[in-house]
């Protein structure tokens, strides 16, 4: 979800850094609003528990043609909750996980409420004007391991 494709509980070799009181409100207020994904990269370490790397880079320009359906739509809500919307090709919602948001330190916190509750991202954030991007991990590949790392870019619209 930014590939919004979930990035969970990223283990950190060094502590969240911690952002003066001011600039977390700042982040907390600037995410607010629809956001595209423009780009993202999947690294898929010890993939299928074997000892190959995979790459999965998608940019603005391919992602129709890569992901074979439109941008992710990220909608992220002053009250604290936000929605994903997954389009196909015909701009058909086919996908549209929705939940909670928080701003601590450098990282952005989701948890879902749907289509499951109670599963929890991490993603460490930097937003600039209109670009935010995110970084993260979880076990992409499904090989037991939350060892992939995800990189995205979003957009705001």
């Amino acid at each position: 979800m930014l590939l919004f494709y979930s990035c969970e509980n990223l283990k950190r070799k060094e502590p969240a850094q911690q952002l003066p009181e001011p600039e977390q409100l700042k982040y907390a207020e600037m995410i607010v609003g629809e956001w595209r994904n423009s780009y993202s990269k999947i690294i898929l370490h010890t993939f299928k528990n074997s000892d190959s790397t995979k790459v999965l880079e998608v940019r603005e320009s391919e992602w129709e043609t890569v992901m074979q359906s439109k941008p992710i739509r990220t909608f992220f809500k002053a009250d604290g909750t936000y929605n994903s919307e997954h389009r196909n090709l015909e701009d058909s919602i086919v996908y549209n996980p929705a939940g909670k948001w928080r701003i601590a330190g450098d990282s952005l916190f989701i948890t879902d409420t749907f289509p499951k509750n109670g599963i929890s991202y991490t993603y460490k954030i930097s937003i600039d004007n209109d670009i935010a991007e995110f970084k993260g991990g979880e076990d992409f590949d499904q090989d037991g391991f939350k060892d992939d790392e995800y990189y995205g870019s979003q957009r705001r619209q």
